[in-house]
């Protein structure tokens, strides 16, 4: 069986090459009026806040074009949820264009520029650009006296405008209940916040065996089993969507490992071959996370997580001789809990694969008076290969 998901793994990765890559397309009119068809490149900002563009002339990485604010009057996105215009603003610097993001359009108009990564925020009417200022300065007053005196067609007593701060969210949600025309524009393509989707995968399990005392010597023990899934997950940044949170239950099929052990291993007469097995059936829930680095056509995801196991049906420990008698059989006291290193990837939007190691805690058997030996394990570890399908 592990060979068919390594197969399979390998197959997905090499048809992620083939997938179509996550561009979007834009118009660019420069300053003479000319228009040329641009495109956005998926999962990143168009404008950064140290006010770099992301623009390509071609649907590749390769294209990225150099513009400055000079080159250009607007760029739009052809579904017009993101629009970059270049202006002189007054108020702030009378002899060179400032590259300003629309938040809001309508009558009166909300734009945003960076200075030093911090945000300024621009008010728009007719073919005029004003700086609103934070603070009063140069004796200019500052954003709530501004709209104030200039943007108040609700009369507002100037007492109101104190719940008005200088960030993005409080003054769209000003333009937007000031003018009936105020339209907020939804910016670059986003991911969906969450999530869900269902996997199967195979585990391979390694189970060192410690603590047998002298009359048992164990190699230790190796097994597999499937394991059905769900895994929601959680973007963070739905532009950039670099960090993901995520959280999934999983159903594994019985593990049974087994490994060869010698029984009275000092003993010359007593000496004899047996197998030591351990036979556990099991549910996981996970937590963890994992950062997105993305390429034109996939997503590869280092990851880390915790999960918790709890027991649904066998959990026992046993030592059989080569006759087929039992030499020792007891149940399992410990719920153990792994601690995964990973590596997701993802394509197609909805598919995706992860390939894990887990370094799994301590488990060992309830102790026994009359009992000939007890079981404890050490370095228990997994690998797991699993493929799945975002449905939601």
């Amino acid at each position: 069986m592990i060979k068919n998901f390594t197969l399979g793994l390998l197959l997905f990765f090499s048809i992620c090459g083939t997938a179509q890559s996550t561009f979007y397309p834009g118009t660019l009119t420069r300053s003479d009026k000319a228009s040329e068809t641009i495109y956005f490149k998926g999962r990143e900002y168009v404008i950064t806040n140290n006010n770099e563009l992301n623009v390509y002339s071609a649907a590749s990485s390769k294209n990225k074009m150099i513009l400055n604010a000079s080159d250009f009057v607007e760029i739009k996105s052809d579904n017009e949820n993101l629009v970059i215009e270049t202006a002189i603003v007054k108020n702030y610097d009378s002899n060179k264009k400032q590259i300003l993001r629309k938040l809001v359009g309508g009558e009166n108009s909300l734009y945003v520029f960076y200075e030093n990564e911090k945000p300024l925020y621009v008010h728009k009417k007719g073919e005029q650009f004003t700086l609103l200022l934070k603070t009063s300065e140069n004796n200019q007053i500052n954003f709530r006296e501004w709209l104030f005196k200039n943007f108040n067609p609700n009369n507002k007593k100037p007492i109101e405008f104190n719940n008005v701060a200088y960030k993005r969210s409080s003054l769209i949600a000003f333009y937007i209940e000031s003018d009936p025309t105020a339209i907020e524009l939804e910016q670059e393509n986003k991911v969906k916040f969450f999530n869900l989707g269902a996997h199967v995968g195979y585990s391979n399990y390694n189970i060192g065996v410690s603590n047998q005392n002298e009359n048992v010597s164990s190699n230790g023990l190796s097994g597999s089993n499937v394991r059905f899934g769900f895994k929601t997950f959680f973007h963070i940044d739905e532009i950039s969507n670099h960090l993901t949170f995520f959280a999934g239950i999983d159903y594994h099929t019985s593990l049974y490992a087994s490994g060869n052990s010698v029984l009275f291993p000092q003993s010359n007469l007593s000496r004899r071959d047996a197998t030591t097995e351990v036979a556990l059936h099991f549910i996981s829930c996970q937590l963890g996370f994992k950062y997105n680095i993305h390429f034109n056509n996939f997503t590869i995801s280092p990851s880390i997580s915790f999960e918790p196991f709890i027991y649904i049906g066998d959990r026992n420990a046993s030592t059989i001789r080569d006759d087929g008698s039992i030499f020792f059989d007891t149940e399992i006291r410990d719920n153990p809990k792994a601690f995964n290193i990973g590596l997701h990837i993802d394509a197609f939007q909805n598919f995706y694969a992860f390939v894990e190691y887990g370094t799994i805690t301590e488990i060992s058997t309830f102790p026994r008076t009359l009992a000939p030996t007890e079981f404890t394990s050490k370095n228990f570890s997994r690998l797991t290969f699993a493929l799945g399908y975002k449905f939601l």
